[in-house]
């Protein structure tokens, strides 16, 4: 038995969190993300670049213009979210 609405664990909750403009030139926006948590930043070969603290869970800034240019993973620690960024 298949069904065609089945959603997978990994992809459930991605929704409700939102990271724009994505590519960006460093400046990034997180809509969607709990309080009292922290964003981890990774590079490619899973080294860790920056760690922030959410401070607002309607609209959250972060500046990453200060690293190369590339493929970036976004970490949310609490909500076991994980969103590609790309530094153009």
């Amino acid at each position: 038995f298949t069904s065609g609405n089945s959603i997978s664990i990994n992809e459930y909750g991605k929704d409700r969190v939102r990271v724009f403009p994505n590519p960006s030139n460093g400046i990034f926006y997180v809509e969607g993300v709990e309080l009292n948590q922290k964003i981890k930043i990774y590079d490619v070969a899973g080294k860790l670049i920056k760690i922030l603290d959410v401070n607002n869970n309607k609209l959250f800034s972060f500046d990453l213009s200060d690293v190369e240019k590339g493929i970036y993973f976004l970490k949310l620690t609490n909500q076991n979210i994980v969103k590609k960024i790309i530094i153009k």
